[in-house]
């Protein structure tokens, strides 16, 4: 059950992103996507800054509402991010009060922002392409709108 719950929260988040693109009118090379990296809130309608100050109310695992974030053992985040997306943990930082970390997949081209919270359960706030080794973490932490 758990494991089917990931599966469906990583579905609706990537799901997410892919509707958040604007339809183009031809498809974007790997290196256009390289210089402009894309970043989306891990919820509809609210930014990734509005997303962390909301995350202590979310529940993980199998609790966690059909809208809401995907939070869990900080194991658990990290096993779901290595497994789907190929992603590996790039950074650690800390933005305001919150510790974050950066995982990204050069493969896959993606990343993702988790936020740990006091409780011991990570969120996954924000998600974006446009990932490569040879860029700079901060650049995705501002594409984010965590600095910058």
């Amino acid at each position: 059950m758990k494991a089917a719950r990931t599966a469906t929260a990583l579905a609706a988040i990537a799901l997410g992103a892919l509707l958040a693109v604007p339809a183009q009118s031809s498809i974007e090379s790997r290196q256009d996507t390289l210089a402009q990296p894309r970043a989306w809130s891990a919820m509809a309608g609210l930014d990734t800054r509005a997303v962390m100050d909301r995350a202590d109310s979310f529940a993980a695992g199998d609790l966690a509402a059909a809208d809401a974030p995907y939070c869990d053992t900080a194991a658990m985040v990290g096993q779901t991010l290595a497994h789907d997306f190929g992603e590996s943990l790039v950074d650690d930082s800390r933005v305001g009060s919150a510790d974050t970390q950066l995982w990204g997949s050069d493969v896959m081209g993606t990343w993702t922002l988790v936020m740990a919270r006091k409780d011991h359960t990570s969120c996954i706030v924000a998600s974006g392409v446009g990932y490569s080794d040879a860029t700079d973490p901060q650049v995705f932490y501002t594409k984010a709108g965590l600095i910058g």
